[in-house]
């Protein structure tokens, strides 16, 4: 009996914070990248551009990689909190806006979402992106295929 209240009722002192987040990323769970860049939002249709969503140049440990964040539970304001710290913190710049997708929209596309906590416990990779220099076209492809299932948001005032 306990343990069904307290899923629903976390000891006194516990914050959603401290909540624990599962390593295995869920196919219906909301994804956000952040975007730091203007040139990487269209406001007139609301999306990112595919600019935003390319992997890093430089080989993560899961090759090409593209860095997001899982939302799933979390209120605007949380989300737009991890934007600020520890995102912009690691970046050294606060977001200029943010991009609202879902894992299944990635997997759809061939690609493959994975939780990587080391530098935040909300931290995820979306990898398995075509490797090398003759993919290039492949990935902008999928990058402009992503975006048609991205929701961008302007930072609240």
């Amino acid at each position: 009996m306990m343990s069904f209240l307290r899923r629903f009722f976390p000891p006194s002192g516990k914050s959603r914070t401290d909540e624990v987040i599962p390593d295995d990323v869920g196919s219906a769970e909301p994804l956000t990248r952040f975007v730091f860049q203007s040139n990487h939002v269209s406001w007139p249709t609301k999306r990112l551009k595919p600019a935003a969503l390319l992997p890093e140049v430089k080989l993560g440990k899961h090759g090409l990689e593209t860095s997001v964040c899982r939302t799933d539970g979390l209120a605007e304001d949380a989300i737009w909190a991890i934007g600020r710290d520890p995102v912009g913190r690691l970046r050294g710049k606060l977001p200029i806006a943010r991009g609202d997708f879902n894992v299944q929209s990635v997997i759809d596309r061939s690609l493959a979402v994975v939780a990587d906590k080391e530098h935040f416990k909300r931290h995820a990779l979306l990898i398995k992106w075509p490797p090398g220099d003759d993919a290039k076209e492949a990935r902008k492809a999928i990058a402009l295929e992503l975006t048609r299932f991205t929701c961008a948001r302007k930072v609240p005032q």
